[in-house]
């Protein structure tokens, strides 16, 4: 018969343990909130967000209240210099990209009736260097509204 106290009892000596994985996880500074809107006057490409360091992207959306046409207009997430998704409203609704998780990017609101677009962004992602959001207006006339949250080491 075993003898001495019973393993529930005992504290933990994570030193002496055999463990095949140790997860350390950063820790991230505040929650911050990036968020605005803009007025396309003119075809042109415009960076919304861009931040340096080092840190982890929590989600966000990007909106466009647009015209005829702007189910072209393309938005682009770099990450640490890399580009990891580049492609139009009208790409995400026919790949039928709406998962989070999936892609770094899907599409969350689809609508030719009143040329309403949204795309949102995958939580978890985390950045070493720095993070762009850049949205390439392919029509002029469009607003475009972003919220991105995210926090920096």
């Amino acid at each position: 018969m075993a003898k001495g106290a019973q393993d529930w009892i005992a504290r933990t000596d994570i030193l002496l343990q055999t463990l095949s994985e140790l997860i350390i996880r950063n820790k991230y500074g505040a929650y911050q909130l990036s968020s605005s809107y803009y007025l396309f006057l003119s075809i042109q490409e415009k960076t919304l967000v861009d931040i340096s360091g080092k840190g982890i992207i929590y989600g966000g959306v990007i909106r466009c209240a647009g015209v005829s046409g702007s189910k072209s207009d393309r938005v682009k997430l770099e990450i640490d210099g890399v580009d990891t998704v580049y492609s139009d409203f009208e790409n995400y609704k026919d790949w039928n990209i709406v998962i989070p998780g999936a892609r770094p990017l899907f599409i969350t609101r689809y609508d030719l009736v009143i040329d309403y677009f949204a795309v949102s962004i995958s939580p978890g992602i985390t950045f070493e260097t720095s993070v762009k959001l850049i949205y390439d207006c392919k029509t002029a006339g469009p607003y475009v509204y972003w919220d991105f949250h995210y926090a920096t080491i």
